[in-house]
């Protein structure tokens, strides 16, 4: 500030606050300490409440473990149980599988025989009939001896006339 020029009315306001907070030195230091007790107070409190709460979680975690390893005693051989019997059951279900595409081979193979059978049967007696036919008779009923074929170049009528 120049002498020869007058203050400002915001000049004088910070200049009074200076000197006033010159004066207070000592309150203001003790103001300042305080406060900084206060926070060292809380921190303290804080980092206490933090250990309490962190022993207590510990503790916790101990008897959750505890739980657990109690739970796995029983869990651990019910689950090898399972694993044996889940083994047991894919093998069961891979036999019974084979036995039955063995069964349906058999049935397959014992219709295609019965039905080979019947046939055979079936032109046994046929054959049978016939050959007793023919020594009753003295003829057979074969096409030969009963009718005379014609040659297969006949011409059919197409018209019929009544």
């Amino acid at each position: 500030m120049d002498e020869g020029k007058e203050m400002t009315e915001a000049e004088r306001r910070e200049l009074l606050e200076k000197i006033k907070d010159a004066s207070n030195g000592p309150e203001h230091a003790k103001r300042r300490i305080e406060a900084l007790d206060k926070t060292v107070s809380t921190l303290k409190a804080n980092r206490r409440k933090c250990g309490e709460n962190m022993k207590a979680d510990k503790e916790e975690m101990y008897w959750i473990d505890k739980e657990i390893e109690k739970i796995n005693k029983l869990y651990i051989p019910l689950k090898k149980r399972l694993e044996e019997r889940i083994a047991a059951r894919d093998k069961v279900e891979k036999n019974l599988a084979l036995a039955e595409a063995t069964m349906q081979k058999i049935v397959n193979q014992t219709k295609g025989t019965a039905v080979s059978g019947l046939l055979a049967n079936a032109r046994m007696q046929k054959k049978a009939a016939s050959a007793k036919l023919r020594e009753t008779r003295g003829f057979g009923v074969d096409p030969s001896t009963t009718f005379k074929q014609k040659s297969r170049n006949v011409e059919y009528p197409t018209k019929y006339t009544f």
